[in-house]
């Protein structure tokens, strides 16, 4: 199968089901009250049954993994640098620091990166790589959005100093997020499985946690002007398709990673920004407009920056 169509057929079943909830937006079959209910419940309930299951069950870290893993954090912590620097350039309000930063880190790692794996013709060691890579990066992805998120909003309540710290202390511990992936990861160290009901609970509660997610995106293109919020949606679209997966291959060529450790780390790092992010923006009170550009933006570049990267690992050297 030719590449191109490789990643169309990644990316398809994302732009359908946003475009299902701008309809239904559209036409009077979802209300905004509605929708906002629907994204409580993904970020309280369906979201946090997800990454418990998908974490708990991802296994250990070998050695390759871990440089995955590693490769990953890099990329991660290096775009959200660019954007709270793109952040701090554009003189952004309080309520799009912690946006541009999630947006320029936050991969669609479940629902983009590990079936480009797939997809892209890799084998199920650099399926698995990218399965069990994906729980701490996922734990960091939350760590840095909840902080920024948390950040701006105390920092646009008036807080300073002490306060501020306390305010974003408050937020990280009580976030049903961080919780979840702890408590993954607390499973998948331990050894532990728990009982089959208890898993296939959690995956079914968990399932609609993406398509409700897109679907609720799709409500609030309808919703949102977002023609202002171009250029900031630009440079974490930049940041999260250039940067990171840059410097995800320069440490995957300087480490000499294999093709299934390249394919791994670099589709992964290659991903769009996460939907979910913009459930986690509405709930912490983010400038919700620029989510969705960043995410829909990304979205649709993302056909380049993952064919590009499919081309990459098909003539990787190692």
């Amino acid at each position: 199968m030719p590449t191109w169509l490789r990643v169309v057929e990644s990316l398809l079943p994302l732009v359908l089901l946003v475009s299902l909830g701008a309809a239904l937006m559209r036409f009077g079959f979802l209300e905004r009250a509605t929708r906002q209910q629907l994204d409580r419940l993904v970020y309280w309930v369906c979201l946090p049954a997800l990454l418990t299951k998908m974490i708990g069950v991802a296994g250990g870290l070998d050695r390759a993994v871990g440089e995955v893993a590693l490769a990953l954090a890099l990329a991660t912590v290096a775009a959200a640098a660019i954007g709270a620097i793109g952040w701090k350039v554009l003189r952004g309000g309080s309520d799009a620091f912690g946006v541009m930063v999630q947006g320029s880190c936050r991969g669609n790692l479940a629902f983009v990166g590990v079936p480009v794996v797939a997809l892209g013709g890799g084998s199920p060691r650099a399926i698995a790589m990218a399965a069990v890579a994906l729980a701490p990066t996922v734990l960091l992805f939350n760590v840095l959005a909840v902080s920024a998120l948390s950040w701006g909003r105390s920092r646009g309540s008036g807080l300073s100093g002490a306060n501020l710290l306390k305010g974003v202390g408050r937020e990280l511990v009580t976030n049903p997020i961080l919780i979840a992936c702890a408590a993954g990861l607390t499973l998948a160290t331990s050894g532990w499985r728990p009982p089959d009901v208890v898993l296939t609970s959690l995956d079914l509660i968990g399932q609609p946690a993406g398509p409700l997610a897109l679907m609720s995106l799709g409500g609030a293109l309808v919703t949102y002007k977002v023609r202002g919020r171009i250029v900031p949606a630009a440079w974490s679209a930049a940041a999260k398709l250039l940067v990171g997966p840059l410097v995800a291959g320069t440490i995957a060529w300087t480490l000499g990673f294999d093709a299934d450790q390249a394919l791994a780390a670099l589709a992964l790092a290659a991903a769009p920004s996460a939907v979910v992010g913009y459930v986690l923006v509405t709930q912490l009170d983010g400038d919700a407009a620029l989510a969705a550009s960043i995410i829909v933006l990304t979205t649709l570049a993302s056909a380049v920056s993952i064919g590009v990267v499919l081309g990459v690992v098909e003539a990787w050297p190692y």
